[in-house]
């Protein structure tokens, strides 16, 4: 109950921020820039990639060091395939910018990071460390994509004038999916262990049994869902795009002159 109050006072202030900022003359959020589909979409596709990514990156950890009974140190070592395929393909993403456009490094991005993040769901209890790299490299690499081309699509439709706010909400957006991944998340993989708790522990306190190991997976796949949803709002944003030119202000034709 207290959980379902704070979420209707959460929804009710968001409300209220936005009836206030419309009657605004200098708003704070310039809600005139969600008219452009990149803007919007975008911001949808990086909130469901935040969801999707900081919620099951929590849950990997919980995982390894419980149903596959790794140490902290071996867990953050499993981890590290992701953190370097991203850093890496965001270097090869960036020298091919010219030659690809943004919407197909994103398509390409979302894809890899749910494809990535269902397979997740599908590890055994006996996976080995490699088992656990070549999935983290895919969506080490998906994430490398998609951070390069989001910023692009959310700022290509808006004005030059107001690419400060854009980018402020765009951040918003994505910080606001970290935190909302790890809540949603936690919330699910709890629920499904909610009426098994019981049998969940071995004396030793290990998470191995069945009901536990469906739990992740459900999980982790539920992450999925949030990337795909997140890879249908990247679609649209291909399907609807314009050419990536900003809209000129009054301002910036000023400027120009």
């Amino acid at each position: 109950m207290p959980i379902l109050s704070l979420f209707g006072v959460a929804v009710g202030s968001v409300i209220l921020f936005v009836m206030v900022e419309v009657w605004q003359r200098e708003p704070i959020v310039d809600l005139s820039l969600f008219k452009a589909w990149s803007f919007t979409g975008t911001n949808i596709t990086v909130l469901l990639f935040g969801i999707a990514l900081q919620g099951a990156t929590l849950i990997a950890v919980l995982y390894f060091t419980n149903a596959l009974g790794y140490s902290q140190l071996h867990a953050a070592y499993a981890l590290i395939p992701i953190a370097l395929a991203s850093f890496v393909v965001s270097l090869l993403a960036g020298k091919l910018s010219s030659k690809v456009t943004p919407y197909m490094m994103c398509l390409a991005g979302m894809a890899l990071v749910a494809i990535g993040l269902g397979l997740l769901g599908l590890l055994s209890t006996e996976a080995s460390f490699m088992d656990i790299a070549w999935r983290g490299v895919l969506m080490g690499g998906g994430i490398g994509l998609a951070f390069q081309s989001l910023p692009i699509l959310s700022l290509s439709q808006v004005p030059h004038a107001k690419l400060g706010v854009g980018s402020g909400v765009f951040n918003t957006f994505r910080l606001l999916g970290s935190v909302l991944g790890v809540a949603i998340l936690v919330s699910v993989l709890t629920g499904q262990l909610h009426t098994n708790l019981e049998q969940a522990y071995r004396p030793a306190g290990a998470l191995a049994h069945a009901p536990v190991i469906d739990a992740f997976r459900t999980t982790w796949l539920f992450a999925a869902f949030c990337a795909v949803i997140g890879l249908v709002s990247a679609l649209l944003i291909s399907a609807m795009h314009r050419p990536l030119i900003r809209k000129e202000t009054p301002a910036d034709e000023t400027e120009n002159a």
